[in-house]
């Protein structure tokens, strides 16, 4: 008996079941957000399909539903990961903006590295993933990848007081 039979609507169940695991699991990394893009693009077509076959075939009925919902919730996992993501990295980020705000009003200047205000490399690397501080003639800028893809950066205007995306 092989793992998948065509002719076993059940067997498809579990084929979707594990290809929808495997890309959750892929696409809930940091920066792994388009990831998903591609069975969003299938279930364009796929959707309208299962609609056929909902209302045409009521014997494939529950396991059309079943897999049809297993997908949803992949994709809806896959979003609220990285919108909670993306909030909780911005709030950091927002942090050590405070951070250099205060650094900056206390002493004149912006702190020449984040080491002056405490924070190392490996911690700025944890609270931001990808990222980036420095301080030229006076100014500082702060910036980190965006947590849904790679290339995209958030760069924060000082000046402003407000984050910047900026596209790759």
């Amino acid at each position: 008996m092989s793992f998948f039979n065509p002719k076993n609507p059940k067997s498809k169940i579990v084929v979707s079941l594990v290809m929808a695991t495997f890309i959750t699991g892929i696409s809930c990394q940091p920066h792994g957000f388009l990831v998903i893009a591609i069975p969003i693009i299938i279930m364009l077509i796929w959707i309208p399909y299962s609609v056929y076959v909902i209302i045409r075939k009521p014997d494939l009925r529950v396991n059309q539903l079943s897999r049809v919902g297993i997908w949803i919730v992949a994709v809806f996992i896959v979003t609220g990961f990285h919108f909670e993501l993306a909030k909780s990295t911005k709030r950091s980020a927002d942090e050590i903006v405070l951070a250099i705000d205060n650094y900056t009003k206390k002493f004149g200047h912006c702190p020449a590295q984040l080491e002056d205000l405490g924070l190392n490399r490996t911690q700025l690397k944890a609270k931001l993933g990808m990222s980036g501080y420095y301080c030229n003639n006076g100014k500082p800028s702060l910036f980190y990848v965006s947590t849904y893809t790679i290339g995209d950066t958030n760069v924060y205007n000082f000046e402003k007081k407000v984050w910047e995306y900026q596209p790759d």
